[in-house]
């Protein structure tokens, strides 16, 4: 916790609070009157460094009467300021017609900085940091309208639902977990398909718990709206490692069939494998990360496993991208464009939240009944859908429900399957050549993980 400061140091820090808005303003001013910023006819200036330096001391005398005198005297102060610029701001916007709000809202938030400094309704850091904050959203002025200006409906809509989801939806789930036991309508099911179970095996095992699955939800879609706003950012730009890198982690196996549908048109095919192999090795850091957050011990156990894949997909798109022609033009892969013009919606979310609960469901019912084998071979099927909702049942399950080891082999298992069902995608989709040199370094790097497990 902050010491409190002498009443001389809060006035100073209050008045130098001042003089930073105050110094930004001013600037702001110069550049008006040199041309150097595109401003309408309508602006106005409050004043610089003395005004805002000026204000904010009036903020903290206002603090210190309602500190050390009658509060009365604080209200009449304050209201005399606000008074006084609403003044201001009437006969500025008849005689210069300044209909601009910016510099008189900065005088207010200077004038509560001040009071607030000296009286510390908050902590004085906290204050600081306010004031930095403000700074930057006055000197970005510009370049803050320009991105409201290219932000599409479309887009807002999909971050309110996130914020919907996150904030709303998940903090009234109930964080306990369902059982089997629980549901006596499977049991039933069940029973009719003459499924026997034991009831240890019942309590033993958790189906479903409304506030992790939705937690998960969450968690995914935020990393995909994060990187559909970096693939705004560098989607446009031609260029292999970005493309690839931001393609890898929305869909590699999107991107690979893209390339594949390319690979017809374009003889450069040792370089569009370079560019899947790379799509893949980024798939795999987008799978540590949801690891990381729902397990890290497990993370911690299989780091050296996926360092293997890392190695192994980089390795083979660096040999691709030098067989490649050296001096022919890059080839645009504008994957994120392709295929993402939208950021995640709502049905989407709530298509994935299914997905991942049915994956879950399916699998430890498989485990229940089938033990361990059939758990495999449940796994093995749904990853034909996707690995993000098998990574993640894994990574929950691992440690507790079933060992390290073992769900390490499983995840062994679905990511062979699902670099072959690339494979067959792109066999499917385009050049047979293209298919050929991409299993052959598919082929590479699931024999290394192999390797890698049984070296682990």
């Amino acid at each position: 916790m902050m010491v409190s400061l002498p009443l001389t140091a809060k006035l100073f820090i209050a008045m130098a609070l001042g003089a930073i808005i105050g110094i930004e303003r001013g600037i702001h001013q110069r550049e008006y009157i040199q041309g150097d910023v595109n401003q309408p006819a309508t602006f106005g200036n409050l004043g610089g460094l003395r005004t805002y330096t000026l204000i904010a001391l009036f903020g903290a005398l206002t603090g210190l009467m309602n500190l050390y005198s009658s509060p009365v005297y604080g209200y009449i102060l304050a209201a005399a300021f606000f008074l006084l610029l609403s003044f201001y701001y009437i006969v500025d916007s008849f005689l210069k017609k300044a209909t601009g709000l910016t510099s008189e809202f900065a005088a207010v938030l200077v004038f509560l900085m001040g009071f607030m400094v000296v009286t510390e309704i908050i902590p004085i850091q906290i204050t600081v940091a306010l004031n930095i904050l403000i700074c930057v959203i006055l000197s970005y002025k510009e370049q803050i309208e320009k991105w409201t200006f290219s932000i599409k409906r479309n887009e807002l809509e999909a971050f309110l639902g996130f914020a919907i989801i996150s904030l709303v939806v998940l903090p009234f789930l109930p964080k306990r977990a369902f059982y089997l036991a629980e549901m006596p309508w499977l049991i039933s099911l069940l029973n009719f398909f003459h499924i026997s179970l034991n009831s240890a095996s019942l309590t033993q095992v958790e189906i479903f718990n409304p506030f992790k699955l939705w937690l998960i939800v969450v968690l995914v879609v935020g990393l995909e709206i994060l990187i559909y706003i970096l693939s705004k950012i560098f989607g446009q730009k031609k260029g292999l490692v970005i493309t690839s890198f931001i393609s890898g982690f929305i869909s590699s196996t999107f991107f690979i069939r893209s390339l594949a549908y390319k690979s017809k048109q374009d003889a450069d095919l040792d370089y569009m494998i370079a560019a899947a192999m790379f799509a893949n090795f980024t798939s795999f850091i987008y799978f540590a990360i949801l690891v990381g957050t729902l397990n890290g011990y497990w993370l911690t156990y299989i780091l050296p496993f996926i360092l293997v894949i890392w190695v192994t997909s980089l390795a083979m798109g660096l040999i691709f991208w030098y067989l490649s022609t050296k001096n022919k033009e890059c080839i645009s892969l504008e994957a994120a464009r392709s295929y993402r013009e939208e950021p995640l919606l709502i049905w989407p979310l709530m298509k994935f939240a299914f997905i991942l609960m049915a994956v879950k469901v399916i699998t430890r019912l498989c485990f229940i009944i089938f033990g361990y084998q059939g758990f495999i071979w449940s796994s093995l099927l749904s990853s034909f859908i996707g690995m993000d909702a098998n990574v993640m049942n894994l990574a929950e399950m691992a440690g507790s429900i079933i060992t390290f080891k073992e769900a390490l082999f499983v995840l062994l298992i679905i990511n062979s399957a699902n670099l072959l069902v690339k494979v067959f995608y792109a066999l499917r989709a385009g050049n047979k050549k293209f298919a050929l040199k991409l299993l052959e370094s598919t082929t590479v790097v699931i024999v290394f993980s192999f390797v890698g497990y049984l070296l682990l």
